[in-house]
C-alpha cells in the first residue's frame, strides 16, 4: 500500500514521484476491483489517461527543474 503522508520524507518527492503514487493508489483502490468488469473501451480510456497523466508530471516536473521549485538551488539569470 502506497501513502501519501509524510512517511516517505526520504524519498525523492517531485511531481513524477507523486503522480506514480497516485496513479498506483486509483489502480489499487479502484481500477484492480474492477478490473474483470471492464470493456475494452473503458480499459483503453483509462490507459489513456494513465498516459495523459504521466505527461503531464513530466512537464510538472520540467517546471520544477527548471525553477529551482524540487530543492535545487537554480542561478535566477537561467530561466531567461
Amino acid at each position: 500500500m502506497y501513502s501519501l503522508n509524510n512517511e516517505n520524507q526520504d524519498k525523492n518527492l517531485n511531481a513524477e514521484t507523486i503522480m506514480e503514487t497516485c496513479m498506483d493508489l486509483l489502480y489499487d483502490i479502484c481500477i484492480s476491483p474492477m478490473e474483470d468488469e471492464l470493456d475494452e473501451k473503458n480499459a483503453e480510456a483509462i490507459g489513456m489517461i494513465g498516459i495523459t497523466l504521466k505527461q503531464i508530471a513530466q512537464k510538472a516536473q520540467c517546471y520544477e527543474n527548471m525553477t529551482g521549485f524540487n530543492g535545487q538551488e537554480k542561478n535566477p539569470f537561467e530561466r531567461n
